[in-house]
């Protein structure tokens, strides 16, 4: 997989995806609800094609190529921190909870990144480039996810997943063609990349955008956290990896985190049967 160029590798990825929505929507006969959103929002649907398809996934990918793993992993699953800030514009409110939550989640996902993290056998090629990628993928993502918020509402997450997927695809599928990338043929190659395309794409994609049907983004975001969770466990289970102290330490801290940022202060809770609305 290192030797596949990065675009051919996302537009790839997310063709698959893509393909993959649709034919679920030709099959539940949900399409004239995708031509519907393509006719009213299409102008917003292609935003989310351009942060969180083109945007989050050339920008995560270019920016190992110039800083460690580690260092894009920390900043990627940081990505909760701009979500609750931009959530800001739909609405929603700033509370301690959030932020507390944020803090303590970002502190267990260091923990956890960097204890599993291999010592780099060589300098990364241009760290500043890297990390700033990495943060522009995070941001993208947030974006992605909070103005995603009224589309998911709007249209429900199956119909917006697939038409930002095949605008983000579309898009691709442009830079791709003007940066003549070169195509990879190889079997082994492409049946990752069509399992990545979609397990973690298609259907991560879709249950991340049908919980924001009633998820507030401020608290969506930071149950991201348990994406570097995830990953150790798998590790552990499946490569025989080793859990270090630091690492288990950090998972405690990612469910105190996602903990503290679902909590709903008082003056966000719903008032009780009888009582007055203010």
């Amino acid at each position: 997989m290192c030797s596949v160029d990065t675009v051919f590798l996302v537009t790839v990825r997310f063709l698959i995806a893509g393909a993959v929505l649709v034919g679920i929507l030709v099959a539940t006969r949900r399409v004239p609800a995708l031509l519907n959103a393509a006719a009213h929002d299409l102008s917003r649907m292609a935003l989310l094609g351009l942060t969180g398809i083109l945007g989050m996934g050339l920008l995560l990918f270019a920016s190992v190529r110039y800083t460690i793993a580690v260092n894009a992993g920390i900043l990627i699953n940081a990505n909760p921190i701009f979500i609750v800030l931009l959530a800001v514009c739909i609405g929603e409110r700033i509370t301690l909870g959030k932020i507390s939550g944020i803090a303590i989640g970002v502190l267990g996902c260091v923990l956890v990144v960097t204890s599993r993290a291999a010592q780099s056998a060589q300098p990364p090629e241009n760290n500043i480039l890297g990390c700033a990628l990495a943060v522009g993928a995070a941001l993208s993502w947030a974006v992605f996810t909070v103005a995603g918020k009224g589309m998911v509402r709007k249209y429900g997450g199956m119909v917006t997943t697939t038409l930002a997927t095949v605008c983000g695809s579309a898009m691709l599928l442009v830079v791709m063609a003007l940066r003549r990338t070169p195509i990879v043929t190889d079997p082994t190659i492409l049946g990752w990349i069509a399992f990545v395309g979609i397990v973690p794409t298609a259907l991560g994609f879709f249950l991340w955008y049908h919980a924001l049907e009633t998820v507030e983004a401020g608290r969506l975001g930071p149950l991201q956290f348990i994406a570097p969770v995830g990953t150790a466990a798998i590790g552990a289970a499946f490569l025989g990896e080793e859990i270090a102290h630091t690492a288990v330490l950090g998972m405690v801290l990612v469910f105190v985190g996602i903990y503290c940022s679902s909590i709903r202060s008082t003056a966000e809770a719903p008032p009780l049967k009888g009582e007055p609305q203010t």
